[in-house]
């Protein structure tokens, strides 16, 4: 059993209870065959907690642990006093937090760092402060040449940095083969483990209930270029002629143009916007559903998609390298091609009348052999055996 203390980029806290909470996932289901501890420090911009310092402690139930610490720096009519008094007291809380887990646990077998910045600039420093390794994990779409924002667009400093995380790192991890190819490329690194995304399938499993209805269910931070939701809105104004029970729940935040597009396509009994939720909430609106649409431009995973599988329900995704790897067409979903409503609605219309005979246990049983907490567990066990053996 190693030793690991986490060092995240992005985390769910406080103040965002929903980004990088696949890291959690990852946390959880590591933590069934490792010592798992994970550090997640961000800065309180906008000063929601009265404290200076704010420290928040999570006890998992498979055994691993979450200190997450939010930090306020004082307002600065210069910007870049400002980020140097931040870039201070990250590495700082760092290193206390460190020297603690040393004098309360013991040295650890590595660090694992998951997106490499702004994370990997605190192991850079204990790597060479303490000489410790550490493996870097990534998530970012960012780094997928097709990708909108990209690694390119960042700017010089943060791009080199990156890079010297990258290079100084012991042993790398990738969520899809896709995101794994893209990390070789950008970096100039031999070799990159697959270690995918995880499902709780305790949290999403199949329900009883009989949908009398076509309903389906899109899930993502709508507004973005990724998704793709305007292409998704498009086959819904051409479903709807064809199946006129048809309805879309839509977890995400519209933009002005997309809510001006559903009024002017008159389907505002068709589509529904809500905010995103808790998980548990999440799978009773999976469940109410007949599938999940996904036509994503660009992805390194999309977890959303063995969520509806493990709730037994099938997936209509875009044709993009990466969901050839965790889409099985015909078991478990059917691809698409890409920038084309027409054969999106095709898809949705086959799938609502069962043309596709999707068997709702087969499906569910394919997440859960390859995405449960104990499969990914022990791929992380394997990761941390060759990286940091002593």
């Amino acid at each position: 059993m190693s030793k690991v203390l986490w060092l995240t980029s992005w985390y769910p806290g406080r103040i965002d209870a929903y980004t990088g909470d696949y890291i959690e996932r990852h946390a959880r289901a590591a933590s069934l065959e490792n010592e798992i501890t994970v550090l997640h420090i961000v800065k309180d911009k906008e000063h929601i907690f009265q404290e200076k310092k704010y420290v928040e402690f999570r006890q998992y139930k498979e055994g691993g642990e979450a200190t997450i610490i939010y930090y306020q720096t004082p307002a600065y009519q210069i910007s870049w006093l400002e980020k140097i008094h931040s870039t201070y007291l990250f590495l700082k809380y760092h290193r206390d937090y460190f020297r603690s887990y040393v004098r309360t646990k013991g040295m650890p077998s590595g660090i694992h760092v998951h997106i490499g910045l702004k994370a990997g600039m605190a192991a850079l420093y204990l790597k060479f402060r303490y000489r410790i390794n550490y493996v870097v994990s990534e998530h970012w779409s960012g780094l997928c040449p097709e990708a909108k924002p990209n690694f390119n667009d960042m700017s010089r400093v943060n791009r080199w940095l990156w890079k010297k995380v990258m290079k100084n790192a012991s042993g790398y991890s990738a969520v899809s083969e896709y995101l794994a190819v893209a990390m070789q490329n950008r970096f100039h690194l031999q070799k990159v483990k697959v270690i995918p995304n995880v499902v709780d399938s305790g949290m999403f499993y199949p329900s009883p209930k009989i949908i009398s209805r076509p309903r389906f269910i899109h899930i993502s931070t709508i507004k973005n270029y990724q998704k793709n939701v305007r292409e998704i809105l498009e086959a819904a104004a051409i479903i709807v002629n064809r199946l006129p029970e048809f309805s879309l729940v839509i977890f995400g935040k519209p933009d002005e143009s997309m809510e001006n597009y559903v009024r002017f396509m008159n389907l505002g009994h068709v589509i529904e916007f809500k905010d995103m939720v808790p998980q548990e909430i999440l799978r009773q609106h999976i469940q109410e559903s007949i599938a999940l649409i996904l036509y994503s431009r660009f992805e390194t995973f999309g977890c959303v998609i063995i969520e509806a599988n493990a709730c037994g329900k099938p997936v209509i995704v875009s044709d993009i390298p990466v969901f050839h790897e965790n889409v099985k067409a015909g078991l478990t979903g059917a691809i698409v091609p890409l920038n084309n409503p027409w054969l999106l609605a095709e898809a949705i219309f086959a799938v609502a009348n069962d043309k596709y005979l999707f068997d709702p246990e087969l499906i569910h049983q394919w997440a859960v052999d390859h995405y449960s907490f104990e499969k990914v567990g022990k791929q992380f066990a394997e990761f941390y055996e060759t990286h940091f053996s002593r």
